[in-house]
């Protein structure tokens, strides 16, 4: 999709802390409002996503929410608490603490996404292709359109002929290493939101593909690496990259 414009209202120091660090991975950077006292910094801006603190919530502010709703209907609204005036509809609500648990059942599932996911995954492990396959093939909300490659140059034609919303790139492989795919793929301009999957890689290796742009690193067999885990990834980085 594109970056977004994410507003945190808070003076939560956790949750500014789980914000600052859940889209530290992403293209989209948020704007902190740490004290209620410059919120007017908020209704200048146009942010895709809000955070709002809900003792902030007044009358006042409850008005200004409502006009910049009837302005920028497309935008989520998300209080974190619970709101002390009514009045407003939010889009959901994300308890403190604010962890990915809950963000992820919250805000991914309200954000949109496209119909179908588009993603191909690169891999020579005949069985992490299998595995990765049945899972994101199963999908249903929002369906995913699966797409595999053994090697890189595979992908690369894959890639070239249909560009993927999200790509999931081993390092290690025959004919085209993910390096050299990763890299061809920025050379032509195709800057595609990407998790490396990898059971060991060399320091050079990743000091390489850095040098190129910045994806994810989930390591195979890890504690971020389940298919669930990975899907909510997934749509983190289509979402917010």
């Amino acid at each position: 999709m594109a970056r977004q414009s994410i507003l945190v209202a808070t003076d939560n120091s956790k949750a500014i802390e789980f914000f600052t660090t859940y889209f530290s991975d992403t293209q989209s950077t948020p704007t902190v409002i740490r004290a209620k006292s410059d919120l007017s910094a908020f209704f200048s801006a146009r942010p895709d996503f809000v955070f709002f603190q809900g003792d902030w919530f007044d009358l006042r502010t409850k008005n200004k929410l409502v006009e910049y709703k009837s302005r920028y209907p497309k935008a989520k609204y998300f209080v974190l608490g619970h709101p002390i005036q009514a009045g407003f509809t939010w889009d959901g609500i994300l308890e403190f603490p604010v962890e990915g648990r809950s963000f992820r059942k919250v805000v991914l599932n309200r954000a949109d996404l496209p119909n179908p996911i588009k993603l191909v995954a690169v891999d020579d492990e005949v069985e992490i292709l299998e595995i990765v396959q049945d899972y994101f093939e199963g999908r249903t909300d929002p369906p995913v359109q699966m797409r595999i490659a053994h090697n890189g140059l595979e992908g690369f034609k894959l890639i070239e002929k249909d560009p993927p919303h999200c790509l999931i790139l081993d390092i290690k492989m025959p004919v085209k290493t993910g390096v050299e795919l990763y890299r061809d793929l920025v050379r032509s301009g195709r800057k595609i939101p990407t998790i490396i999957f990898i059971d060991s890689t060399s320091a050079d290796d990743i000091l390489e593909i850095r040098k190129w742009g910045a994806p994810v690193f989930v390591e195979k067999g890890g504690p971020s690496s389940s298919m669930s885990d990975m899907f909510a990834l997934v749509k983190k980085l289509i979402i917010f990259s």
